[in-house]
């Protein structure tokens, strides 16, 4: 018996319905931590170049705007990301 993928996914969708009030937090969760873990070396970087005294060429905005720039990027030339 073969099912088409559409209904393969509706039925899929009923059973997790009772868990949406789980699901749903659990993945905000989950995208908030992401985003703690990809920022802390970001800003834990551009804190220890101003701990040392150092001159930066770029204020903390920009310096998240060039973040979010390398991150979102499928190959970027300035971050050398290639994926």
């Amino acid at each position: 018996m073969k099912r088409s993928k559409i209904k393969i996914m509706l039925s899929l969708g009923a059973i997790a319905k009772p868990l949406l009030y789980i699901m749903i937090p659990a993945v905000l969760m989950g995208v908030a931590g992401y985003l703690c873990a990809e920022f802390i070396t970001v800003l834990g970087g551009y804190g220890s170049v101003n701990i040392l005294g150092f001159e930066t060429a770029f204020s903390l905005k920009k310096t998240c705007h060039f973040w979010n720039y390398c991150s979102s990027a499928r190959r970027s030339p300035l971050c050398g990301a290639v994926f």
